[in-house]
């Protein structure tokens, strides 16, 4: 352990035993040094901060405190505060090429003398899997500097430089121990890349090319870096396909604008000046009558460009079964915004077959109000289940099975579809730690979802008289005086489906309680 002066703060270097030393040291400047002393070094244990540094070198010359994330520690288990994290990537990456800085690494406190890295205990738990997450979700990236600090706020603190590399091939990171050197940028160690990014980019066949997927890169990261937490990385990777975008069409915009890596598009009709009252058309896609899923596919590329759209001209019914599998081939979720009923239960029947989730959206006459229906294949009750007289109807040859088109205003259509767009997202973010994630945790079975825009909507109105009817009468009416003064419009009711145990589609045990 060798004891060193920082502008009259002592701190130590203590390299453990029984680890491979690193290539190069762990570099700082003398002001992010002075920064790091006195923010984490002088600070209760379980505090943290982010490390950048120049894009063509590898160290540390800007040091930023977390204070959200070191708040809410408390000095209890430090987590970062990724939003606030990715804000400030973001920030870095768009600056002049001369003052850009990369995400060099985190620093953060432990306490006591404890100044190993806490092994992985979880997909992004412990200090090695959060760095996996991190090497996961920056593919360029091969070195993350991950400073410990122990003996904070005392007079000479310690500082345990580990320094991270990407597994090779799919393994664990590989963990080094380093020196620290405080120095000029120019004395930093030449940046190394992750060499499985860099022979995607040497694969590029013009320079010009490199310089473009470079600066995507940086785009990227700037036009998702206010959802960050609100979904996790991996929705990025999700592919969505929407079957019928009329009214749903700003439907699928905002989930374009949280950046899934593609969206499929099929529906048979053209854009009519009757049709943009209430979605996301323009008066010159229906002058030069331009297929809906063509016009979608340009406003998306226009509000995302880090999208890819696939369309299919068609109506889902009339494609082979060998042109529906290529349709839902890679896809995570299915969105059937159609008012069809026999392509309603083809989706129903293509989700069980393929383990696709789906989410149904139905608006009824006027936009008084709508239903919203979702299917998790093998873990809950399908369409068929909840809405059984649908079908009943169209066995038994009624001429309205179909929805009429969504007659209504655009600002209760889309009421209806922002419900809908938060039960898909929730469904593609299952089980992350994310916003949307946490979300779908509350849901649990609540698949038949009642939505009401206006107090004329009587199919809502059925059910708040249902829910309220056993609120006592006296020494007042609890139900009466709720529906005068409380409830009118613009609200949900979120209920539990029951399963057909004879379903000819999904009649098999539901798992999701």
């Amino acid at each position: 352990m060798k004891a060193k002066n920082q502008q009259q703060k002592k701190y130590s270097v203590s390299q453990a035993e029984g680890y491979p030393i690193a290539p190069f040291q762990m570099c700082f400047t003398q002001p992010a040094m002075d920064e790091l002393l006195g923010t984490v070094g002088a600070l209760p244990p379980e505090t943290g901060a982010k490390g950048f540094g120049p894009a063509d070198s590898i160290g540390i010359d800007v040091v930023e405190f977390d204070a959200a994330g070191s708040t809410r520690a408390s000095s209890a288990v430090y987590s970062p505060d990724t939003d606030w994290g990715g804000q400030r990537q973001a920030f870095h990456l768009n600056q002049p090429p001369e003052s850009m800085r990369l995400w060099t690494g985190d620093i953060h406190s432990h306490p006591g003398n404890y100044g190993s890295p806490s092994g992985k205990s979880g997909k992004g738990l412990g200090d090695l899997g959060y760095v996996e997450e991190v090497f996961a979700t920056n593919e360029s990236m091969r070195w993350f500097l991950m400073p410990i600090i122990t003996r904070t706020g005392t007079d000479e603190v310690t500082i345990h430089p580990w320094i991270i590399e990407r597994g090779q091939k799919g393994g664990p990171p590989k963990v080094y121990t380093a020196d620290v050197h405080v120095c000029e940028v120019s004395e930093f160690p030449a940046r190394q890349f992750n060499p499985d990014w860099e022979a995607t980019i040497a694969a590029q066949p013009h320079g010009s090319e490199i310089t473009e997927l470079s600066e995507t890169q940086k785009q990227i990261a700037i036009y998702t870096s206010r959802t960050t937490g609100i979904v996790s990385p991996d929705f990025r990777k999700k592919t969505l396909a929407a079957v019928g975008v009329g009214a749903g069409s700003y439907m699928i915009e905002k989930i374009a604008r949280l950046s899934p890596a593609l969206i499929k598009l099929c529906d048979h009709d053209h854009v009519e000046v009757a049709n943009l009252s209430r979605t996301a058309y323009t008066y010159n896609d229906a002058q030069t009558g331009k297929l809906k899923v063509d016009a979608l596919a340009d406003r998306l590329h226009q509000v995302n460009p880090f999208v890819r759209v696939d369309c299919f001209p068609q109506k889902l019914n009339d494609l082979t079964l060998k042109e529906r599998r290529e349709f839902f081939q890679g896809v995570d979720l299915i969105i059937a915004g159609t008012d069809d009923f026999q392509c309603q239960a083809l989706c129903n029947e293509m989700a069980a077959l393929l383990a696709i989730p789906v989410v149904f959206i139905g608006i009824h006459a006027g936009g008084d109000g709508g239903r919203i229906v979702w299917f998790l294949p093998d873990v809950t009750p399908c369409y068929r289940c909840i809405a059984p007289e649908r079908f009943a109807a169209a066995n038994a040859a009624v001429d309205q099975v179909n929805l009429t088109a969504a007659h209504g205003s655009v600002i209760d259509t889309q009421f209806i579809d922002m419900i809908a767009a938060k039960v898909a997202v929730a469904i593609l973010e299952r089980g992350k730690d994310s916003t949307s994630g946490r979300f779908f945790a509350k849901m649990k079975a609540r698949q038949d979802i009642v939505c009401r825009c206006s107090p004329e909507y009587d199919w809502g109105n059925v059910m708040w008289d249902a829910l309220l009817g056993d609120l006592p009468t006296t020494p007042k009416d609890f139900a009466t005086e709720l529906k005068q003064q409380v409830l009118l419009a613009m609200d949900t009711v979120w209920l539990q489906a029951q399963p057909d145990p004879q379903c000819p589609v999904c009649g098999s045990p539901h798992k999701l309680k």
